[in-house]
């Protein structure tokens, strides 16, 4: 399951992946152009399962970034072409 917040901006050739785990995009996210956000099959975290792949609010992935992390926290930016494994909990007030 895939859920979008209002005013949050996909960039042409992002990519949303929930065949592993559910993923929520919180209000005023930006994904940038081929960003990936989502557990990519294999990398699920602790002992291989994850529930959900959370971006709180106003949350900002750069261009080429992987996010597969259980929650980035509010207002926290992932610059390009980073990568956030699987079971990692970043941001604001983690």
């Amino acid at each position: 399951m895939i859920s979008i917040a209002e005013n949050a901006i996909l960039q042409p050739y992002a990519k949303v992946d929930s065949t592993v785990c559910a993923v929520e995009i919180g209000r005023g996210v930006l994904v940038g152009e081929k960003a990936v956000i989502g557990v990519i099959a294999g990398g699920g975290g602790e002992g291989g399962r994850q529930e959900k792949v959370i971006l709180e609010r106003n949350v900002l992935v750069e261009n080429g970034a992987v996010v597969q992390a259980v929650r980035v926290g509010e207002g926290t930016v992932v610059q390009s072409d980073a990568r956030v494994g699987a079971g990692v909990v970043v941001g604001r007030v983690c």
